[in-house]
């Protein structure tokens, strides 16, 4: 790099998602100055938080590239198996997320790598998308995956999907989408139904009907208007009613017996599904 003067690299905060790939997201306060990143086995991403000023990026000791980045924009990805080198004009927070190479691989199949490197060496870039997805994957982690596996595994495979758009100029290779049969839909809401009280991932539903993740979500989105997380939630807030309704189990045992992590898990999600709290649905209820 042009400097000498070496960054001060702080890492304030470190989590990793649920689900069946888990990915690190660590947030870290960059001063001004170089920092070299050695080459890794899995992809990195960088989206800045906080701050603007001018960034220089070189992978695998090319030349090296200056622009200017401000909160909201994400730096240049940097591949498997690349180191790269970095310098800031100026203090910045970045939210770093570490992502192993098997989160791409729902999309082997459409491609012969599972990531464009195109991507990797473009500039920095805004996305909308992207920007929501990450920003949620760091809340759900920072909050304990209250929302379990099945959520990150949604919003993991929402976020490469959003990558490997973007790595594609817009556009994915897709199979031709298909439905879900009656008796296959009838086989998942049995299996579901017996585990609302355990931790549920994509990948368990989807190899019920011998799909693979990705075309699994996108055939029962396609089959009934819904995620397969919001299935789950739906699920559970009814199976809560019909306690809450019909049983002597307290407000906490309910939350447990349904899958939910705590009372106060239960109560924010079932207020937000339901418009009130399960204390007062089932004063209601019952009066």
């Amino acid at each position: 790099m042009a400097s000498t003067c070496a960054a001060t690299v702080d890492v304030r905060e470190s989590w990793r998602t649920a689900g069946a790939v888990p990915l690190r997201l660590d947030l870290v306060d960059f001063s001004a100055g170089g920092s070299a990143d050695p080459a890794g086995d899995h992809f990195v991403l960088c989206f800045v938080l906080r701050g603007c000023g001018d960034i220089r990026s070189s992978f695998d000791g090319l030349r090296a590239r200056k622009q200017y980045f401000r909160a909201g924009m994400f730096v240049p990805v940097t591949p498997p198996n690349v180191s790269a080198d970095f310098w800031m004009s100026a203090p910045m927070q970045h939210l770093m997320l570490t992502l192993p190479q098997n989160a791409f691989e729902p999309w082997r199949a459409h491609s012969d790598a599972p990531f464009s490197p195109r991507l990797a060496y473009e500039d920095g870039f805004e996305d909308t998308l992207l920007s929501e997805i990450v920003r949620a994957l760091w809340l759900e982690a920072r909050e304990n995956n209250g929302n379990g596996a099945l959520y990150a595994d949604s919003m993991r495979m929402a976020l490469v999907a959003a990558l490997v758009r973007r790595s594609q100029d817009g556009t994915i290779r897709s199979q031709k989408g298909r439905r879900l049969s009656r008796s296959e839909l009838a086989s998942l809401h049995a299996f579901v139904s017996d585990r609302l009280e355990d931790e549920l991932c994509l990948a368990d539903l989807a190899k019920r009907v011998q799909m693979k993740e990705r075309s699994f979500a996108s055939a029962f989105k396609f089959s009934t208007g819904q995620t397969p997380y919001q299935y789950l939630i739906r699920m559970r807030i009814d199976r809560a009613k019909d306690y809450l309704a019909n049983s002597t189990m307290t407000i906490w045992e309910v939350a447990h017996a349904t899958g939910f992590v705590d009372q106060a898990h239960l109560t924010s999600v079932f207020r937000r599904y339901e418009g009130l709290p399960p204390a007062k649905y089932r004063k209601n209820v019952r009066s």
